[in-house]
C-alpha cells in the first residue's frame, strides 16, 4: 500500500485505519508524513480512499473576489 508523496500530515488515514498500522513522523525536512507498518497492513484501502490528497474535490469554489468600484464596498 502506498501513501501519496503529497502527504500533508492531516492524519485522516491514521485515524481511519482499522488495524492501526499507520503512524505519522517527521520526514527529513521536518514535515509530518504518514508511514505504514506493512507487516500489520491488511491492504483494505481505506487510507487511499479517504486521503484528501488522493481525492481532491471535484469542484473548486471561489471565496474571494476583486471589487473594482469602491462605492460597492462602502455599502
Amino acid at each position: 500500500m502506498i501513501i501519496t508523496d503529497f502527504c500533508t500530515g492531516c492524519r485522516a488515514c491514521e485515524q481511519l485505519c482499522p488495524t492501526h498500522c499507520i503512524y505519522v513522523e517527521p520526514d527529513e525536512e521536518g514535515f509530518i508524513v504518514a508511514k505504514i507498518d506493512e507487516n500489520a497492513c491488511v491492504e483494505c484501502g481505506v487510507c487511499v480512499k479517504r486521503c484528501p490528497q488522493n481525492n481532491p474535490p471535484e469542484k473548486m469554489f471561489q471565496f474571494a473576489s476583486l471589487v473594482l468600484d469602491i462605492r460597492i464596498m462602502m455599502c
